[in-house]
């Protein structure tokens, strides 16, 4: 079985570097959004937590944990804290307190687990750890109904089923850790149950939905370009003449239907002067 769960492992990899490297550089681009971006940083987390030794979800161990295990974990803490941050940015149901405080659980259970020197304190680790992934949840699921009825209900959708297929997958993980590596040991295998099944369930998911998203995006700026420059040849080729003129009545722009009407030869004479002033006799002016 620990060769399949490697092949799993290197599988959830492999997915977390191709969607953390498309969205990183999406999110950086020039017209990129915030949620592209924290998506990247959050998917490459992950896999630099899957990369740094020892290769793979971490190995059964106790505490104190050696330098290279507490090393490894800043970057699966910081998954799970970037991890409402995008919620909230994805579905527009931001709760910045409710961010802040899972930030601040996690930030707590990192320090249980890189500074406490027995196992005694591993009670208060689970506890910690198992409130802050509760609170994830909730707040996913929340978020999700909030966005399907009152904003986008297909984007909605897919989050709320990104976060149901979290949560089950969430379950073995939490019932491994609080059953004492329960899982590990009955399969017999030195390495944890396959945890990272509910992360990369959501990477995959949110992925495909992010996917979409950027075509659909594409697709309306393609078609608002073409209106666009549609629009721009039919104003500059009809015989109508069209001025754009600011609160004061002066000049901003005129359509080169109007340039000829007017028998204007330089156009940038004209700019910001005052119509009336120059176009319109002053008996019309009332």
């Amino acid at each position: 079985m620990e060769p399949l769960f490697n092949i799993a492992g290197m599988l959830t990899a492999g997915s977390s570097l191709t969607a953390g490297m498309i969205y990183l550089l999406t999110g950086l681009q020039k017209d990129g959004e915030k949620v592209e971006l924290i998506f990247g940083i959050l998917s490459l987390s992950l896999f630099v937590y899957l990369m740094l030794p020892p290769v793979g979800f971490t190995v059964v161990d106790k505490a104190p944990y050696s330098n290279a295990i507490i090393l490894k974990r800043v970057f699966i803490y910081a998954y799970y804290i970037l991890l409402p941050w995008y919620i909230g940015l994805y579905s527009g149901y931001r709760k910045k307190n409710v961010s802040l405080a899972i930030g601040i659980l996690l930030a707590i259970n990192y320090c249980q687990m890189a500074f406490a020197s027995m196992d005694s304190m591993k009670p208060v680790w689970l506890l910690v750890a198992l409130i802050a992934d509760t609170m994830i949840l909730i707040y996913g699921i929340i978020a999700a109904r909030w966005q399907i009825k009152n904003s986008e209900k297909s984007a909605g959708r897919w989050l709320m089923a990104a976060m149901i297929i979290y949560g089950s997958l969430l379950i073995p993980a939490l019932i491994n850790n609080l059953g004492d590596n329960f899982f590990a040991k009955w399969i017999g295998s030195k390495i944890f149950f396959p945890f990272h099944l509910h992360l990369l369930a959501f990477i995959v998911i949110m992925s495909i939905r992010l996917r979409e998203r950027t075509s659909e995006k594409f697709r309306l700026e393609k078609e608002l370009y073409s209106t666009d420059h549609r629009w721009s040849l039919l104003v500059r080729n009809m015989r109508l003449l069209l001025l754009e003129l600011d609160n004061s009545g002066n000049l901003r722009r005129l359509n080169p239907y109007a340039i000829s009407a007017l028998a204007i030869e330089n156009e940038s004479d004209f700019l910001n002067k005052n119509w009336f002033d120059h176009f319109v006799p002053k008996s019309e002016i009332p």
